[in-house]
């Protein structure tokens, strides 16, 4: 396979959470070498979200299932940008990078000094790309926005609920994912124009006005009428019948769609109701968008004795669009997608071997895009990167160590509340596990023996050696 095309470029990836950490791994699964940066005074929030298992262990900072699953693939250092010595640090990593990426509100970088003005002076080929709520200008320019709050102002809760219903969430951040992955696709537009100029340059995106197109027919209809559309549930103007029905089992259900009057009598057929197929009132959309809710309680009453799949089988062979509504942990084990190979197996050192789902998901004929390493740990690899890379004397190593600008074991907030310390350990132990599910990972994925958790005493084992203790130095001092 031919080399990967970003394997010449490197990352510095101070984002955060989900938008920010999903660009950055499009970049290293494209070959970039992404080195993440947090710092002990704030590490990555989603370090301690949806921990493996339900179980933070002995060093929960390392156990979030979230983070790793947005990290894969990159190097994890420590800085402290609060501190000129991390900032001294992290402008020496940017001149021997190609690309930053942040995911503050737009202040942030600049009160730390390392906005782009400053950063390019030390590397003019440096392109940089600000992931924000809202932009860096603008009246809300400042405002904190996570995608819970971005998806709504997009206009797409107001799109999904039931009439008459107040407005639904998709249930997930929408935005984020769909920002990540357009602020990847602008870095290397980026890339080739600098290949082409050798010029650098500023990448201000937007999360919220990455979202709109993705509600730009909703919008198109808002210019031409001057009203919203509303919620309609499941329902589509523009097919009948559309909606999802229940199946045998609980909460099971089969979602159909039958888009022309071609596929309306096949469908009629599948259903045993010829009578429909020629009965004039249904023979178009009008007719069928009038009838909507008796043909629905009928297909419903059709469905709810079959099994989804059944169901499925029985309309795809007649060229009608079906599926069943899955859950994810039956997403997890579908043959469809082990056959493609959709959930990569990696080793990741304190939770065990364990299958997670790529993020670039397209499949190339002349390399193998994909994950090379696990999520990194927390200051996993300041050696590796400070000395090795910058080359960072063990002296001056000890000493940043010892004043908390690197290392690799969080700062929490003094004092807490130990009730809140326990539930900021425990806060996702709230399913149970199946007692079985491991083992059903593992024969699926085919993973021997006990790596799908833990050994014992390897969290021990990769912490960083003992240094000598610092003189007192001011406002770092402990």
């Amino acid at each position: 396979m031919a080399q990967l095309p970003l394997s010449h470029i490197r990352v510095v990836d101070t984002s955060m959470v989900y938008a920010g950490p999903t660009c950055g791994r499009i970049l290293a699964e494209l070959g970039a070498d992404v080195i993440k940066v947090e710092s002990l005074q704030r590490p990555e929030g989603t370090r301690s979200d949806r921990f493996i298992d339900n179980d933070g262990g002995a060093r929960p900072w390392n156990r979030g299932g979230y983070f790793m699953k947005r990290n894969m693939g990159k190097r994890g250092i420590t800085l402290n940008l609060t501190d000129s010595r991390g900032q001294a640090l992290y402008k020496r990593l940017v001149a021997k990078s190609d690309i930053v990426i942040e995911s503050y509100t737009p202040r942030v970088m600049r009160n730390f000094g390392l906005h782009y003005e400053v950063l390019s002076e030390i590397n003019p080929g440096l392109i940089m790309i600000s992931l924000s709520g809202f932009g860096q200008d603008g009246p809300y320019r400042d405002n904190a926005a996570y995608g819970m709050g971005l998806e709504p102002m997009s206009g797409l809760s107001s799109l999904t609920g039931y009439e008459g219903d107040a407005p639904l969430r998709s249930g997930m951040s929408y935005t984020d994912p769909l920002s990540g992955t357009m602020g990847a696709l602008a870095v290397l537009f980026a890339v080739e124009h600098r290949r082409r100029t050798g010029e650098g340059q500023y990448i201000d995106l937007s999360e919220w006005e990455a979202s709109l197109p993705f509600v730009g027919e909703a919008l198109l209809a808002a210019q031409i009428t001057g009203d919203s559309p509303g919620r309609h549930g499941n329902h589509r103007a523009d097919m009948a019948p559309h909606n999802t029905y229940p199946t045998l089992g609980e909460d099971r259900w089969v979602t159909i769609a039958v888009r022309s009057e071609e596929q309306w009598a096949p469908f009629c057929r599948v259903l045993g109701r010829d009578g429909w197929a020629d009965d004039p009132d249904l023979a178009n959309l009008a007719g069928r968008k009038r009838r909507e809710r008796e043909l629905d309680d009928v297909i419903a009453s059709w469905t709810a004795t079959r099994d989804a799949w059944e169901v499925t089988r029985e309309l795809q062979a007649a060229g009608i669009a079906a599926g069943p509504v899955l859950r994810p942990d039956e997403v997890v084990f579908d043959p469809h997608l082990a056959a493609r190979g959709f959930f990569e197996v990696i080793d990741q050192p304190e939770a065990g071997v364990r299958p997670f789902p790529r993020q670039l998901v397209a499949r190339f004929s002349g390399m193998d895009a994909g994950v090379s390493r696990p999520a990194p740990r927390l200051g996993e690899h300041n050696r590796e990167v400070l000395q090795e890379l910058l080359g960072v004397g063990d002296e001056q190593f000890a000493e940043l160590w010892g004043n908390e600008v690197i290392g690799d074991t969080p700062i929490l907030q003094r004092p807490r509340d130990p009730v809140a310390l326990e539930m900021y350990l425990q806060r996702d132990a709230l399913t149970a596990i199946d007692p079985d599910f491991r083992d059903k990972i593992r024969h699926h994925f085919r993973i021997a023996g006990e790596r799908l958790s833990d050994p014992a005493g390897l969290a021990s084992e990769t912490a960083e050696p003992a240094l000598p203790e610092p003189e007192p130095n001011g406002e770092h001092a402990r």
